[in-house]
């Protein structure tokens, strides 16, 4: 699996995230943005996109990143 992280449309970062197993037979991948791939700013629109190494899209997660007041 790769996740692709992206930043108001803009990739930010891949990487293979972490294989975790859940109850059962399932598992799931984790992966955490680094530090020094953040932008200066990192308000706004988030997306990570999951694909299989074949390239087979198989996820998206969207979120927006809001300042605190």
């Amino acid at each position: 699996m790769i996740h692709v992280w992206l930043h108001k449309g803009h990739e930010v970062a891949r990487l293979s995230p972490d294989r975790l197993r859940c109850d059962g037979d399932g598992e799931v991948f984790r992966s955490y943005l680094p530090q020094d791939k953040l932008p200066k700013d990192p308000t706004g629109a988030w997306t990570c996109e999951t694909f299989t190494v074949g390239g087979q899209l198989v996820g998206v997660r969207k979120f927006d990143v809001v300042k605190d007041y």
